[in-house]
């Protein structure tokens, strides 16, 4: 599926969707072409991933500490694609893993302050997607 496809799947705005592609943290299955004329292919999985973005900035996670959260993940637990597959909770401004079960948080950018975190559900996600004829 293409831009239009996924920002309409999604929610997400394409002019938004466009810039999370254009800056690195939504990173498409497939590009063709060049400049302004690049056409792009999405996967289920990339729905997923966007979902998750969309989620975290609605709580208040800046996209600097999202990109920098991503790049340490990918790095960390090598997966290419941790957006999709982690479990995470924010408190709008730090970015959680949840390691072990949902008792255990691993910090990914820095200690938490005692204040509310909120959980992003993949499984949510995954249903949302689920329901999706491509």
């Amino acid at each position: 599926m293409g831009l239009r496809e996924a920002a309409q799947i999604t929610g997400v705005p394409i002019p938004t969707l466009s810039y999370w592609v254009t800056t690195g943290i939504i990173r498409p299955k497939e590009a063709k072409g060049e400049g302004r004329g690049r056409r792009y292919v999405f996967s289920l999985l990339n729905l997923i991933e966007i979902l998750t973005v969309a989620r975290l900035r609605e709580r208040g996670l800046p996209m600097h500490k999202l990109r920098k959260v991503t790049e340490v993940l990918e790095q960390r637990v090598d997966l290419s694609r941790p957006l999709a597959m982690l479990t995470l909770v924010t408190d709008g401004q730090d970015l959680f893993e949840v390691v072990e079960g949902e008792g255990e948080l691993a910090r990914v950018v820095r200690c938490h302050d005692g204040q509310g975190v909120f959980a992003i559900a993949l499984d949510e996600i995954y249903r949302q997607v689920g329901k999706i004829s491509v």
